[in-house]
């Protein structure tokens, strides 16, 4: 077992209907998703630039239990979303990877502080 320098925080997971397991959330970069945002208006490219953001794992929550919504903003949106639980290692990523991978599938809610959102993309962010 490794020793850490700073506390190492606990692998964010949601509970499997029906059993004792936890599926964890862990994508890139300690437990964070790494993502590229779709071209708008059917744009066939996003830019030159590829540009990337980080979807943090510490929002994530069990059924049930309260997540903390944030306090700095005045524009506060939030949509449901099918999430796929990939349950093998795949790399790379292929979209048309078969069935056979998908561990289960699950709803979500994406938050999204929109004044925040909307201020980053009016400098050319996602």
């Amino acid at each position: 077992m490794p020793i850490f320098v700073i506390p190492v925080p606990a692998i964010p997971s949601v509970a499997v209907d029906g059993t004792a397991a936890r599926f964890p959330y862990v994508g890139f970069s300690a437990g964070a998703q790494l993502c590229r945002p779709r071209p708008r208006n059917g744009a066939r490219s996003l830019s030159r630039a590829a540009v990337f953001f980080l979807k943090p794992s510490d929002p994530v929550v069990d059924n049930g239990v309260s997540g903390a919504l944030p306090t700095q903003t005045r524009n506060f949106h939030y949509e449901i979303e099918l999430v796929v639980a990939i349950g093998v290692g795949v790399r790379p990523f292929q979209s048309t990877a078969p069935s056979n991978m998908v561990y289960g599938y699950t709803v979500g809610n994406d938050l999204t502080r929109r004044d925040l959102q909307l201020a980053a993309r009016e400098q050319g962010r996602p």
